[in-house]
């Protein structure tokens, strides 16, 4: 369904007072579709910076959009959906319905609560794509992995710290 396309329908549906496809449902097919014309789009065209530059953005979007599925993700722990589909706990819906391994699935879990919670700046700079899902990854496991002895406030660290932030240079492989 196309940009306009799906807007039309929208305005259609809301006209005819008919039930219209919920705005996340929506925008997620117009996301296919853009990816799907992406997808096609040769990058043979670029010159190196443009090329480099397009490497980025979707790097950036790429992190912007496992934000997204960590915040749904985190509805789905929420509504307790798991049970009422008799699956044993939200990791095993995931495992099933992702076709990823168990690990991936809890830990998919483990950083949508954390984000959710306590690491809410790392949430919101993985949501702006200045950090990659694998370091929020690293960051929920170094903060977890702090002594019961450290303060709430350092285990938070404060609006816009290390624990949002991309060092300011990348370090050698």
């Amino acid at each position: 369904m196309s940009v306009a396309a799906a807007e039309q329908d929208r305005q259609d549906q809301n006209r005819q007072g008919r039930h219209r496809l919920p705005a996340v449902l929506a925008e997620l097919a117009v996301l296919r579709e853009t990816v799907d014309r992406l997808a096609d789009t040769p990058a043979w065209p670029l010159d190196d910076d443009e090329l480099a530059a397009a490497v980025e953005t979707v790097s950036q979007e790429i992190a912007r959009l496992e934000a997204i599925r960590l915040s749904l993700v985190r509805e789905v722990d929420g509504r307790d959906l798991a049970g009422r589909v008799e699956a044993t706990s939200t990791g095993a819906l995931l495992r099933e319905r992702l076709r990823i391994r168990p690990g991936q699935a809890r830990g998919l879990v483990d950083l949508a609560a954390a984000l959710d919670g306590p690491l809410a700046a790392t949430g919101a700079a993985l949501a702006a794509g200045t950090i990659s899902v694998d370091q929020a990854q690293a960051i929920m496991r170094a903060v977890l992995g702090l002594p019961a002895s450290v303060d709430a406030g350092t285990r938070t660290g404060p609006s816009g710290s290390c624990w949002s932030r991309p060092p300011s240079s990348t370090p050698a492989s």
